[in-house]
């Protein structure tokens, strides 16, 4: 047999029996390798289908997180539209009555925007009313009144709705001139600006 008969036939011992592989490897010193190579593979595998266990769990948890948001959705208003409904009640008992909504207008987005003849309301929502939120107001009056052709030459009620206020802010607010409510009550004085 030639050395290049004898080489083809290891090489097809090599590919086609596994003992024969493992006999040679051994002699090359990397049995230990390969049996490690298939611990590691066959862990690899459990770690997998693991993943793809907790994969379907997790998807699980989103889809019902989904359904709750898509309940919740249905059958509540949110916090913009209960202000702009109460803000309208506020207004109604004062002889005012105006349509409210949101505003976009270039890059500006109004939580609470309304005009009558002579008054345009100007607002924002938050659940949490801190000083920051008082002092911005003001600078988006401003942004509307340039951006905004309407409420140029109309006096203008700066209005914050709030499920709740720190203290500083409430007095912020009164010396600045701006109407902060709650739900159920005025926290400052209504008082349109000129």
């Amino acid at each position: 047999m030639s050395s290049w008969d004898m080489k083809r036939k290891i090489l097809t011992l090599l590919r086609e029996d596994e003992e024969f592989k493992y006999a040679v490897a051994g002699l090359l010193g990397m049995e230990e390798i390969l049996r490690k190579l298939a611990e590691h593979d066959k862990k690899f595998n459990e770690i997998v289908a693991k993943l793809a266990e907790h994969d379907k769990k997790f998807n699980e948890i989103v889809a019902e997180i989904k359904e709750i948001r898509s309940y919740m959705d249905r059958t509540s208003i949110s916090l913009e539209e209960e202000a702009r409904e109460v803000i309208s009640y506020k207004l109604r008992e004062r002889g005012i009555d105006i349509s409210l909504r949101r505003l976009f207008i270039e890059g500006l987005e109004v939580d609470i925007y309304g005009c009558t003849d002579d008054l345009c309301v100007v607002g924002e929502v938050t659940t949490r009313l801190g000083v920051g939120l008082v002092k911005r107001i003001l600078g988006l009056v401003e942004e509307v009144r340039r951006k905004v052709p309407e409420v140029r030459d109309k006096r203008i009620l700066a209005v914050i709705y709030t499920l709740w206020a720190t203290p500083e802010s409430i007095e912020e607010a009164e010396k600045r001139g701006i109407w902060v409510v709650e739900a159920l009550r005025e926290l400052t004085p209504f008082n349109p600006l000129d």
